[in-house]
């Protein structure tokens, strides 16, 4: 019974200490004085700009060119001279000429195919306005664009089935899609510089006879290299200057 009586009395006597101990601190707090104007240092400042710092790094390894491409003849013909010399050394700009190969017998002949086919065309004009009145302006429009000295024109659209059988049965469609074929390997006898480049190898002289799937030689393209070369992980390389 007594022992009860002690404890809470001395629980009610530590109540209000904490109180007073905590209420003193808080105290203190607010008597803390401002600073005096005098009091305060003066320093510098300065405003900066954000900008890029380039660091250069001298580094040792070997410049290889990205693009090297080797010049394979697609048709067989004696080789003629150029405005510039095939040879080692010798730069290109984009379009220029670095192969040309004598054509003057295949484009006679594809002249020859040509006036063929604008004969096959002829010969349909008078069953086209009888029995296809609705496309004879047309296919007659086509025929006066046939040129045998220029490319082979377009054909008209053909979408009606029966017109369709009748060109078939006329080796129209044959005619003119060997036209287009025989054009495109007369491309081939003049090679030009897809992008800047050099001569690194060169295998032909003007007179030499070209065969079809020989290697006439090798050029590279100036405008862009990659660099092999050894640097630190810690090295960030964004642009190389040679």
């Amino acid at each position: 019974m007594q022992t009860g009586i002690f404890i809470r009395y001395l629980m009610l006597a530590t109540i209000p200490a904490l109180f007073i101990q905590c209420s003193g601190t808080t105290g203190k707090e607010s008597d803390k004085q401002p600073l005096a104007a005098g009091d305060i240092k003066s320093f510098n400042t300065m405003r900066v700009e954000p900008a890029e710092i380039e660091r250069s790094l001298n580094i040792t390894g070997r410049v290889i060119a990205m693009q090297k491409i080797d010049v394979i003849a697609q048709v067989q013909g004696i080789a003629v001279t150029t405005a510039k010399p095939f040879k080692e050394g010798v730069s290109y700009q984009r379009g220029e000429v670095l192969i040309a190969i004598e054509d003057t017998d295949f484009s006679y002949n594809l002249a020859a195919q040509k006036s063929q086919f604008m004969n096959a065309l002829v010969r349909i004009m008078s069953d086209l306005k009888l029995d296809y009145p609705a496309y004879f302006e047309a296919w007659n429009a086509y025929l006066s664009t046939v040129d045998v000295v220029k490319p082979i024109p377009k054909l008209p659209e053909v979408t009606d089935r029966q017109l369709r059988y009748f060109l078939v049965a006329n080796n129209i469609f044959d005619l003119y899609y060997n036209l287009k074929s025989q054009e495109e390997i007369l491309k081939d006898f003049t090679v030009y510089a897809p992008f800047d480049s050099a001569v690194t190898t060169a295998q032909v002289d003007p007179g030499d006879l070209i065969r079809s799937g020989v290697k006439l030689g090798e050029f590279i393209r100036t405008d862009v290299y990659e660099v092999k070369a050894a640097v630190s992980a810690l090295i960030k390389v964004e642009s190389i200057i040679i």
